[in-house]
């Protein structure tokens, strides 16, 4: 019987640590602004969703922290 994993990320993670993530995402981020050819929705939508990960991110820390 051939078994599949339950998911398609890799066994080791690429990043070290979810601040590592979100500087990508950031720094990808601004990469973008100045590339005609992606819409201005799609940098819309792609900061919208890094600003959701930061905050999702400062809230889990917070709720840590207590």
């Amino acid at each position: 019987m051939t078994s599949y994993p339950t998911t398609l990320l890799p066994s080791s993670p690429p990043y070290d640590a979810i601040n590592t993530i979100i500087l990508i995402l950031c720094d990808r981020c601004l990469i973008i602004t100045g590339d005609p050819s992606i819409s201005e929705d799609e940098k819309q939508q792609l900061f919208d969703v890094t600003m959701s990960l930061v905050d999702f991110w400062e809230a889990e820390e917070a709720t840590n922290a207590l």
